[in-house]
């Protein structure tokens, strides 16, 4: 499912017929929802509101929990809502961000022992990273299996490899396409070339 969104988002971002892309689209995925602007700020929302809503009933179930059982009940219920196929839709503006963020930021002040501490310092005691870097790792994931042809998707699909390359690095560097629009930018096939190439 992951695989098929990506390369229909490429598609998309890319396609003169949009609109008609786009209809097609969301006939296929129900999860997750594609904005005419491929912003995905409604289904930033959507993925907040169900993420709060499983948080609340983890608060609601439990009167007392210990710093590893509330971190074993939030990774195991709630975080998976918040990750669930972020390789094919990633959210455009900060605000959709933050709200995403803040679900993690009020489960760390659930635990009693960490409510007097700031949210990077809750973070760093708990050895939970942000959720924008779960983002970006997830993404190095998928280019990993894509050019390596563990996916069912060939590289040359999405992306221009490099053959000739003299640089410092791995061998399976990626030239990264020219893009006039932001959607286009914020697609997997180029949002993730920047970061992929930087890796030793």
């Amino acid at each position: 499912v992951i695989v098929l969104a990506v390369y229909v988002w490429s598609f998309i971002a890319s396609a003169p017929a949009f609109e008609a892309s786009l209809t097609i689209s969301n006939a296929f995925f129900k999860d997750p929802l594609f904005d005419p602007d491929l912003s995905f700020s409604s289904h930033a929302s959507d993925v907040a509101k169900r993420a709060n809503i499983k948080l609340g009933m983890i608060k609601r179930s439990f009167t007392s929990l210990g710093t590893n059982g509330m971190l074993q009940l939030y990774k195991s219920i709630v975080r998976p809502t918040l990750e669930y196929c972020n390789t094919a839709w990633q959210p455009k503006f900060f605000k959709d961000e933050d709200e995403l963020e803040k679900v993690q930021q009020r489960a760390s002040r659930l635990i009693p022992d960490m409510r007097h501490l700031s949210y990077p310092q809750r973070l760093k005691a708990l050895k939970l990273p942000t959720l924008e870097y779960l983002r970006q790792r997830a993404d190095q994931i998928q280019m990993f299996k894509i050019i390596h042809e563990l996916e069912d998707l060939k590289s040359n699909v999405l992306f221009d490899m490099i053959t000739d390359s003299r640089t410092r690095g791995h061998e399976y560097k990626i030239r990264k396409p020219l893009c006039k629009s932001n959607m286009r930018q914020m697609s997997f096939s180029v949002r993730c070339v920047n970061n992929w190439n930087s890796l030793p």
